[in-house]
């Protein structure tokens, strides 16, 4: 089962790169030519998401992006930043209950970013990263 890692600085001048490796590798998978531009995106915002968590806490640690081929394509994108009452969901926020509800900038940016992913990618988790730090956005895509 192939495996790519890759790690960049908590830049948003970095995310377009993320965004090319991962549509570069589901591409090999090879994932049908119809979800290839759904990967980009969802790749695109859920590092734009570990970025924007990295920045609100002061986190500097590299933000981390593991792409693995098997029986589905899955891609994992893993923050280490503190994680918070509203970073862990089981299913994307719907966009009314977006209206009203929040008053942090950056709680928005996190809200907003889950609700495109649940709209781009049927299998999505939000998970707590490996030894509690952190969360770990995890989609998938049937081959």
């Amino acid at each position: 089962m192939p495996v790519v890692r890759f790690g960049f600085t908590p830049a948003p001048v970095h995310v377009r790169t993320a965004r090319l490796v991962a549509a570069s590798v589901a591409q090999r998978a090879p994932l049908p030519n119809e979800l290839l531009s759904e990967v980009r995106q969802a790749a695109g915002e859920a590092c734009s998401r570990a970025v924007a968590r990295h920045r609100r806490f002061g986190v500097r640690e590299l933000v981390r992006m593991e792409l693995t081929i098997g029986a589905s394509f899955v891609a994992e994108v893993a923050d280490f930043a503190p994680v918070t009452r509203n970073t862990l969901r089981t299913s994307a926020v719907e966009a009314e209950e977006l209206t009203g509800k929040t008053t942090d900038e950056d709680t928005l940016t996190e809200e907003v970013a889950l609700a495109l992913l649940g709209g781009l990618v049927t299998d999505l988790q939000v998970i707590e990263g490996r030894d509690g730090v952190g969360s770990v956005v995890r989609m998938a895509w049937p081959l």
